[in-house]
């Protein structure tokens, strides 16, 4: 977060566009952020956040109208299998409005919704009116957590570090007690 906080800091707009194509939902609270700061204005931020996240979605959108065989051979790469996408499928299939709210609001699992609707050849129009309506609704709503509670994220992010620690510690003891109870249990067949 802190990366994003100063990109966004130092490049103001220039920035946004690609960072909140890749990371849109932490973008747009570190710009809720900055915009409690006077460092950046609602109107154009949000404008912003719309037109990556459009972007985003029409290229998952072409990537299932016109790139099937490549998903089909490089999918898995990105967590896209055929068992997941003949899922989808087959969601869309019977209800391809709440596949495509479900898929927007789902955000990394629903990627492969995203270009399942392209895969069904779901109409453009209809599926980019469904993806705006759920971005801008989602945007207002992840600028004022930004805004609002910005400023706390050094305190989340400190606390969250601690309990990374104990659960990192908790998980390597329980690694360590099972790998000494796999050497004693090797050692008792010998």
């Amino acid at each position: 977060m802190n990366d994003i906080l100063h990109l966004l800091q130092q490049y103001n707009y220039l920035f946004l566009f690609p960072l909140a194509i890749i990371g849109g939902v932490l973008t747009a609270i570190v710009s809720g952020l900055l915009i409690s700061l006077h460092q950046m204005s609602f109107v154009p931020v949000m404008a912003i956040l719309l037109a990556a996240d459009i972007t985003g979605d029409t290229l998952f959108y072409m990537l299932g109208r016109w790139g099937m065989g490549f998903l089909q051979r490089h999918g898995f790469r990105i967590g896209i299998t055929k068992e997941k996408l003949d899922k989808a499928t087959d969601f869309f299939n019977l209800h391809h409005r709440k596949a495509v709210y479900f898929s927007k609001l789902a955000m990394a699992i629903g990627i492969v919704g995203l270009i399942a609707a392209g895969c069904l050849k779901v109409n453009f129009w209809r599926y980019l009116l469904i993806c705006v309506t759920v971005t801008f609704f989602r945007s207002i709503i992840l600028i004022c957590i930004g805004y609002f509670f910005g400023n706390a994220y050094h305190e989340i992010e400190q606390s969250l570090n601690v309990y990374v620690a104990w659960f990192t510690l908790g998980i390597l003891l329980i690694a360590l007690l099972w790998g000494i109870r796999q050497l004693k249990k090797r050692n008792e067949k010998k």
